[in-house]
């Protein structure tokens, strides 16, 4: 019984960190369902890659404002079931925090950002400047790596960001 309470515990304070962090800075949210297609010109899948029980999961990420301009956020595929907050009030980063406590498997999108195309003719880098993830069960860290992404905006050339696990 004292496990089950120290999980129940463990749960809610992930939960808690995570949507403090973003909602103190102010964000939107997103919790799976509704219209699935992302706002904007441009339309960046953040890919999970061989995922297993992943359940919570906060994501920074980076742009050249020069290039870019962030709309909003929306849950990926894979992240139907899940609650997704984000902040795109500081120009140039994106933070989302993904919560699902049945653990998000597989591969595929887990949230899709919409921009618009500030410079056509520019390149942005897509940098994952950080990236933590805990599994749904047990609440330990799970190990990834990321990819990070690009976008020319002169031949509309995307090439996402990719957040991968050992399988």
């Amino acid at each position: 019984m004292k496990k089950i309470l120290v999980l129940a515990v463990g749960i809610v304070l992930i939960i808690v960190v995570v949507l403090v962090v973003i909602l103190v800075v102010g964000g939107g949210d997103n919790g799976g369902g509704g219209n699935d297609e992302v706002a904007g010109a441009v339309k960046v899948p953040i890919n999970f890659q061989d995922a297993s029980n992943v359940g919570s999961i906060s994501i920074d990420l980076t742009y050249d404002v020069a290039v870019l301009q962030v709309l909003e956020v929306k849950a990926g595929e894979l992240a139907q079931n899940a609650m997704l907050e984000y902040n795109i009030k500081n120009p140039g980063r994106v933070i989302i925090g993904i919560v699902d406590s049945s653990g998000i498997n597989g591969n595929g999108a887990v949230a899709k950002i919409g921009f618009n195309v500030v410079a056509p003719s520019g390149t942005t880098p897509l940098t994952l400047q950080a990236v933590d993830t805990h599994d749904a069960t047990s609440l330990i860290d799970i190990i990834n790596t990321t990819s990070n992404g690009s976008f020319t905006g002169q031949n509309q050339t995307l090439t996402p960001p990719v957040i991968s696990f050992r399988p």
